[in-house]
């Protein structure tokens, strides 16, 4: 077995990668998904987004329940977002066509076109953490690395710190993810089941449009948000190697296990086991949680973070591959712009 470090601001872990084959053994043994379960699932997000209609129903010219309102929905997003990322992995349900089916149905309530996502979604999969393949860094948080930064003009500097500082990365970014990238690759179904859930949105708030926006813009920052931050933290942490690495040393050294307190798990379902994720894409949200249980003996070399780093993680977004480690590049800007002052 291969002796490894895994080392970051937070906590330092080492150990034994196990041997390969028994891990991916253990967890194939959850790559099963189940109707009954996973209609369960759906069944226990529906109350909590009804509760969130209600209030913004009820409450629709005052702007504090709509503000509450909104927060409540954009957590169930997040749970929602979960459930269509299971579908896009054609994990969630038995059969592929209950996937699609959900999938594209729930890319009405999280904004995100369902055919266009699954195939980078996919690709990201297979390319994960991969710095020399430009094309897959584009769907990772932090793509560039010091030399990148430093090599970029003045204007790309800025830009870059834009979009990944985290300021911009967890509240501006995923609005204008949802609203304007996401419609412009959207086929004219996607984009009518967005219309229709505006249009319901609309029509259920009585037309109070400053209610309407509230909600709809704090619900999608709170739901992209989390969710934007979930995905830096699941491959950006000091002591990562970014380059070619086998698929398994990826899932195991690549990908981060978050631990997220209840009740928020009920939101995140799961997707904080982000380890046996990229190690079988075909392990169900609701089945992550049974086999990390399972299975903590041979996930002892995960790198594993405590939930108070899901946002301070946003501040690392250019990776040092001399190091191993990550810096800000709201840091690197200022200091090459003060030095050349």
């Amino acid at each position: 077995m291969d002796k490894v470090t895994v080392s970051t601001k937070k906590k330092k872990m080492s150990g034994a990668l196990p041997e390969e084959a028994s891990v991916f053994r253990s967890i194939g043994t959850y790559a099963k998904a189940n109707n009954r379960a996973a209609i369960l699932e759906v069944c226990k997000t529906v109350p909590l987004v009804l509760l969130a209609y209600y209030l913004a129903w009820v409450f629709a010219d005052q702007l504090v329940w709509v503000f509450l309102a909104a927060v409540l929905f954009g957590l169930c997003r997040v749970r929602l977002f979960i459930i269509f990322h299971d579908c896009i992995h054609d994990s969630f349900f038995t059969k592929s066509i209950y996937n699609r089916v959900l999938g594209t149905l729930l890319g009405g309530f999280v904004l995100t076109a369902f055919g266009d996502w699954r195939k980078s979604h996919l690709y990201h999969h297979k390319n994960a953490n991969d710095q020399e393949n430009t094309e897959a860094m584009e769907h990772q948080t932090a793509p560039w690395n010091r030399q990148q930064f430093f090599s970029a003009s003045l204007p790309s500097k800025i830009m870059y710190c834009l979009i990944y500082g985290p300021v911009t990365y967890v509240c501006l970014i995923p609005l204008i993810n949802y609203y304007v990238l996401m419609r412009q690759r959207s086929t004219i179904l996607e984009n009518s089941l967005v219309v229709c859930y505006l249009s319901f949105l609309s029509w259920l708030m009585q037309w109070h449009w400053s209610s309407i926006i509230l909600f709809e813009v704090v619900s999608a920052m709170v739901g992209g948000g989390l969710g934007f931050a979930l995905f830096h933290v699941q491959h950006t942490f000091d002591g990562i190697s970014r380059g070619k690495i086998s698929f398994y040393e990826n899932g195991m050294l690549g990908s981060s296990y978050l631990k997220v307190p209840f009740p928020l798990s009920f939101f995140t379902l799961g997707i904080e086991f982000h380890h046996i994720h990229h190690l079988n894409t075909k392990v169900p949200s609701y089945r992550l949680a049974e086999g990390q249980a399972a299975n903590e003996k041979l996930f002892a070399c995960v790198p594993t973070f405590p939930f108070h780093t899901l946002f301070s993680s946003c501040n690392l977004n250019v990776y040092n591959p001399e190091t191993k480690r990550f810096e800000s590049c709201y840091r690197l800007l200022w200091n090459e712009i003060t030095k050349n002052k």
